[in-house]
């Protein structure tokens, strides 16, 4: 698998977030930091800190610890990739944008998320897949010329077919179903799409 993601981040469609300053920013960055970690290890090391064995060695895992969490943080932010801003997308591809809601998220975080991926540049669908849409979330969707599918709809109309280990009935995951609804739309009523 490491393969293959250096052959897609090779063939160009992944680069780098961060430009060359920046990536040399955060290279003087890690290098300060771990002068600082071993500037500490050194300090920590000196024979007046050893108290015991058994307080020395857990103080000294609780430091060591202390000290891997930035380097978790260094490690990945220095991997960031994004998709090639230079590549297009063939004409012939359908591109959507989904968000998914369950009936305790606020709508009012939903709207923010929808008005943004409605703003994006590239043209593409944009989706609200709701487990239980209200009338006021259907008629705003509608007036922003927004598709909705009704996730509780999609559900009664298949969930009988689905085996009870992979989607248990009491509550449906959005990943699992979101896929199958959006592009094979079963059960004819399942999607609400407004023009």
């Amino acid at each position: 698998m490491k393969t293959h993601l250096r052959k897609r981040a090779s063939d160009g469609y992944l680069v780098d977030v961060l430009n060359k300053a920046q990536r040399e920013q955060l290279e003087l960055l890690i290098c300060l930091w771990l002068a600082t970690v071993a500037a500490f290890g050194v300090w920590w090391l000196d024979p007046s800190h050893f108290t015991g064995p058994v307080r020395f060695v857990f103080n000294s895992l609780i430091l060591v610890w202390g000290a891997i969490i930035p380097g978790y943080y260094f490690f990945f932010l220095s991997r960031m990739k994004r998709s090639n801003p230079a590549l297009t997308i063939p004409k012939n591809w359908r591109v959507a944008m989904i968000v998914t809601r369950a009936p305790s998220e606020p709508f009012s975080l939903v709207q923010r998320m929808l008005l943004a991926m409605k703003a994006q540049a590239s043209p593409h669908d944009t989706w609200l897949a709701d487990e239980d849409a209200t009338a006021e979330i259907l008629h705003w969707s509608e007036s922003r010329f927004l598709s909705t599918a009704r996730v509780s709809r999609w559900w009664a109309s298949c969930q009988p077919a689905l085996p009870r280990t992979t989607l248990p009935p009491s509550h449906p995951t959005h990943e699992c179903g979101c896929r199958d609804w959006i592009f094979n739309r079963p059960g004819g009523n399942s999607i609400t799409t407004t023009p």
